[in-house]
């Protein structure tokens, strides 16, 4: 098991654990008060239980979405691993389009990517003839009322 591993599980079990306590505190309520002639700061006030109150759907919402925002850091280690290890073994075409044709990158095991040439001004014109008639067709199925 490496540190990376030791990493995410300690972080999805302080996680856990935090969300936990936060719903158990939720639903009941503390005791704990000041000791006499001595006042809380405002942001204690969760803490303690003199918070407004919070319906159980809400406390749960709040739960479901501190979870989400949790999780980012563990799904961008994992989406580094996957694309590490499927880029390591496979070859892979990735096809950025743009007006101009776009780009293509040959992505290889163990080689630096490789990017192919740009698409001639003569593709452009053609592409661009071919949606004139694409979007000629499209109003004219518009102007028939057969969309």
């Amino acid at each position: 098991m490496n540190a990376n591993d030791l990493k995410s599980r300690f972080f999805l079990r302080s996680t856990i654990a935090l969300l936990l306590i936060l719903n158990f505190s939720s639903v009941c309520p503390s005791s704990a008060q000041a000791a006499p002639g001595q006042t809380l700061p405002d942001y204690m006030d969760v803490i303690v239980g003199n918070a407004a109150s919070s319906t159980k759907s809400q406390v749960a919402e709040q739960n479901v979405l501190a979870l989400d925002i949790a999780m980012f850091g563990l799904y961008d280690d994992a989406q580094m691993k996957f694309q590490k290890n499927f880029l390591g073994q496979h070859p892979v075409i990735m096809a950025l389009f743009s007006n101009q044709g776009g780009t293509l990158m040959l992505y290889r095991p163990g080689k630096a990517p490789l990017e192919a040439p740009q698409v001639p001004v003569r593709y452009q014109i053609y592409k661009s003839v071919g949606h004139s008639a694409l979007a000629l067709f499209r109003v004219g199925r518009l102007s028939l009322g057969n969309c």
